[in-house]
Protein backbone atom coordinates (compact mmCIF):
# COMPACT_ATOMS: atom_id res chain seq x y z
CA UNK A 1 0.00 0.00 0.00
CA UNK A 2 0.73 3.58 -0.51
CA UNK A 3 0.71 6.92 1.35
CA UNK A 4 -2.85 8.23 0.27
CA UNK A 5 -2.76 11.94 -0.26
CA UNK A 6 -5.95 14.25 0.25
CA UNK A 7 -6.07 17.76 -0.94
CA UNK A 8 -7.43 20.33 1.45
CA UNK A 9 -11.05 21.32 -0.12
CA UNK A 10 -9.76 25.34 -0.41
CA UNK A 11 -6.70 27.13 0.46
CA UNK A 12 -7.48 27.09 4.54
CA UNK A 13 -7.36 23.54 4.40
CA UNK A 14 -4.20 21.46 5.18
CA UNK A 15 -3.32 18.57 2.71
CA UNK A 16 -3.67 15.27 4.53
CA UNK A 17 -1.53 12.43 4.21
CA UNK A 18 -2.03 8.90 5.58
CA UNK A 19 0.53 6.20 5.89
CA UNK A 20 0.07 2.52 5.96
CA UNK A 21 0.21 -0.32 9.09
CA UNK A 22 3.83 -0.26 7.44
CA UNK A 23 6.98 1.70 8.01
CA UNK A 24 6.22 5.49 5.73
CA UNK A 25 7.97 8.04 5.15
CA UNK A 26 7.04 11.05 4.77
CA UNK A 27 8.98 14.26 3.00
CA UNK A 28 7.00 17.60 4.35
CA UNK A 29 7.98 20.48 1.93
CA UNK A 30 5.02 22.78 2.36
CA UNK A 31 3.06 24.41 4.68
CA UNK A 32 -0.91 23.36 6.13
CA UNK A 33 0.29 19.47 5.90
CA UNK A 34 -1.31 16.43 8.78
CA UNK A 35 0.30 13.60 8.56
CA UNK A 36 -1.46 10.09 10.00
CA UNK A 37 1.18 8.08 10.65
CA UNK A 38 -0.86 5.05 11.90
CA UNK A 39 1.63 2.01 12.62
CA UNK A 40 4.86 0.55 11.82
CA UNK A 41 8.28 2.80 12.35
CA UNK A 42 7.64 5.94 10.65
CA UNK A 43 9.95 8.93 9.21
CA UNK A 44 9.08 12.18 9.21
CA UNK A 45 11.31 15.11 7.81
CA UNK A 46 10.87 18.46 6.56
CA UNK A 47 14.69 20.29 5.09
CA UNK A 48 12.84 23.37 4.81
CA UNK A 49 11.27 25.73 6.72
CA UNK A 50 7.81 25.25 7.31
CA UNK A 51 4.36 26.43 9.48
CA UNK A 52 1.08 24.95 10.62
CA UNK A 53 2.21 21.17 9.76
CA UNK A 54 0.12 18.30 12.15
CA UNK A 55 1.70 15.44 12.63
CA UNK A 56 -0.08 11.95 14.65
CA UNK A 57 2.75 9.25 14.50
CA UNK A 58 0.70 6.72 15.80
CA UNK A 59 2.37 3.71 17.26
CA UNK A 60 5.67 1.66 16.67
CA UNK A 61 9.35 3.81 16.85
CA UNK A 62 9.13 7.02 14.95
CA UNK A 63 11.48 9.45 13.97
CA UNK A 64 10.76 12.99 13.56
CA UNK A 65 13.46 15.56 12.41
CA UNK A 66 12.72 19.12 11.38
CA UNK A 67 15.94 20.33 9.87
CA UNK A 68 14.84 24.08 9.62
CA UNK A 69 12.21 26.32 11.30
CA UNK A 70 8.58 24.73 12.24
CA UNK A 71 5.98 27.37 13.44
CA UNK A 72 2.76 26.48 15.04
CA UNK A 73 3.81 22.56 14.63
CA UNK A 74 2.01 20.52 16.24
CA UNK A 75 3.48 16.66 17.41
CA UNK A 76 1.75 13.60 18.44
CA UNK A 77 4.24 11.33 18.78
CA UNK A 78 1.79 8.19 20.34
CA UNK A 79 2.85 5.02 21.13
CA UNK A 80 6.40 3.56 20.69
CA UNK A 81 9.85 5.21 21.73
CA UNK A 82 9.91 7.91 19.46
CA UNK A 83 12.31 10.20 18.33
CA UNK A 84 12.31 13.81 17.29
CA UNK A 85 14.70 16.54 16.48
CA UNK A 86 13.91 20.28 16.08
CA UNK A 87 15.53 23.36 15.04
CA UNK A 88 13.64 26.60 16.03
CA UNK A 89 10.31 25.31 16.71
CA UNK A 90 6.68 26.63 18.14
CA UNK A 91 4.28 24.73 18.88
CA UNK A 92 3.59 21.52 20.59
CA UNK A 93 5.11 18.52 20.77
CA UNK A 94 3.50 15.01 22.92
CA UNK A 95 5.94 12.35 23.88
CA UNK A 96 2.99 9.39 24.43
CA UNK A 97 3.23 6.34 26.05
CA UNK A 98 6.78 5.41 25.82
CA UNK A 99 10.50 6.32 26.65
CA UNK A 100 10.94 9.16 24.09
CA UNK A 101 13.78 11.26 23.26
CA UNK A 102 12.88 15.11 21.66
CA UNK A 103 15.78 17.07 21.63
CA UNK A 104 16.78 20.87 20.16
CA UNK A 105 18.98 20.68 17.70
CA UNK A 106 22.24 23.19 18.65
CA UNK A 107 22.34 26.88 18.62
CA UNK A 108 18.15 26.84 17.92
CA UNK A 109 14.99 28.03 20.06
CA UNK A 110 11.78 26.37 20.98
CA UNK A 111 9.08 29.36 21.65
CA UNK A 112 5.82 29.55 22.41
CA UNK A 113 5.45 25.71 22.72
CA UNK A 114 4.34 23.04 25.29
CA UNK A 115 6.61 19.92 25.62
CA UNK A 116 5.08 17.09 27.22
CA UNK A 117 6.71 13.68 27.48
CA UNK A 118 3.21 12.04 28.77
CA UNK A 119 4.34 8.00 29.75
CA UNK A 120 7.86 6.42 29.94
CA UNK A 121 11.16 7.50 30.67
CA UNK A 122 11.92 10.19 28.11
CA UNK A 123 14.89 12.27 27.71
CA UNK A 124 14.58 16.12 26.80
CA UNK A 125 17.67 17.64 25.38
CA UNK A 126 17.71 20.82 25.29
CA UNK A 127 19.10 24.15 24.46
CA UNK A 128 17.19 27.67 24.45
CA UNK A 129 13.62 27.95 25.61
CA UNK A 130 11.79 31.26 25.97
CA UNK A 131 7.98 31.12 26.99
CA UNK A 132 7.66 27.08 26.75
CA UNK A 133 5.87 25.02 29.09
CA UNK A 134 8.00 21.83 29.68
CA UNK A 135 6.35 18.96 31.31
CA UNK A 136 7.79 15.39 31.82
CA UNK A 137 4.54 14.32 33.20
CA UNK A 138 4.89 10.25 34.12
CA UNK A 139 7.71 7.54 35.19
CA UNK A 140 11.78 8.91 35.22
CA UNK A 141 12.30 11.64 32.87
CA UNK A 142 15.58 13.25 32.22
CA UNK A 143 15.37 17.37 31.24
CA UNK A 144 18.49 19.20 30.39
CA UNK A 145 18.08 23.12 29.41
CA UNK A 146 22.21 23.75 28.85
CA UNK A 147 21.64 26.86 27.72
CA UNK A 148 18.46 28.91 29.13
CA UNK A 149 15.25 29.45 30.06
CA UNK A 150 13.78 32.92 29.72
CA UNK A 151 9.94 33.10 30.71
CA UNK A 152 9.15 29.80 30.82
CA UNK A 153 8.35 26.63 33.39
CA UNK A 154 10.06 23.26 33.71
CA UNK A 155 7.76 20.82 35.42
CA UNK A 156 8.67 16.98 36.74
CA UNK A 157 6.49 14.22 36.57
CA UNK A 158 4.92 11.53 39.58
CA UNK A 159 8.18 9.61 39.41
CA UNK A 160 12.18 10.44 39.80
CA UNK A 161 13.12 12.58 37.35
CA UNK A 162 16.42 14.93 36.70
CA UNK A 163 16.10 18.32 35.88
CA UNK A 164 19.47 20.54 34.86
CA UNK A 165 18.67 24.26 33.79
CA UNK A 166 21.86 25.83 33.11
CA UNK A 167 21.08 29.64 33.10
CA UNK A 168 16.82 31.32 34.11
CA UNK A 169 15.61 34.20 33.13
CA UNK A 170 11.82 35.72 34.19
CA UNK A 171 10.53 39.32 33.63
Amino acid sequence: MAITTLAGANGSDHTTLVGTDLADSFAIDSDKTYVDGLEGNDTVTAGSAISDLIVVSGSDADRVTLSAEALKTNIDLGLGADTITVNDFSGSIYGGGSNDTITLSTNRVITNALIRGDGGADEFNLKTITGTIVNSNSDDDTINVTVSATNSSVYGGRQRDSITIADVTNG
